[in-house]
């Protein structure tokens, strides 16, 4: 499944819980963002950055051009669970991420990429 997300604005933290990763893709514009919820990382992306995005990684869009475009790519699976950071929540995801299964390839480089045989549980 993909999706794309044009002039984002929202600063709110939101969680996907499955899929295993997603692989949102700057199509245009640059924004600073936060992965990993409010205590996390903050980063610049641009058009052609990608980046891989591990199950019940938290994610937020501090500020962004208004030309800014993302790409989202979700492998075949389940249903993506897209769930705001509450105690409830968090305490659901805790059971139900670990039940993930990782994907069969890597999701940037396919089979002969390193993700897969990179990834700890």
């Amino acid at each position: 499944m993909a999706g794309a997300i044009c002039g984002a604005t929202a600063s709110t933290i939101i969680c996907i819980t499955t899929p295993r990763c997603t692989k949102p893709s700057a199509s245009r514009g640059h924004a600073r963002v936060r992965f990993g919820g409010d205590r996390g990382k903050e980063f610049e992306i641009s058009a052609g950055d990608v980046v891989v995005l591990p199950a019940g990684t938290g994610h937020q869009c501090l500020s962004a051009t208004r030309d800014f475009c993302v790409i989202g790519a979700y492998p075949p699976g389940p249903k993506m669970q897209i769930t705001r950071p509450t105690p409830e929540n968090h305490r659901q995801a805790l059971k139900t991420i670990p039940q993930v299964p990782l994907p069969k390839t890597d999701p940037v480089l396919g089979e002969d990429g390193p993700l897969v045989r990179l990834w700890k549980r």
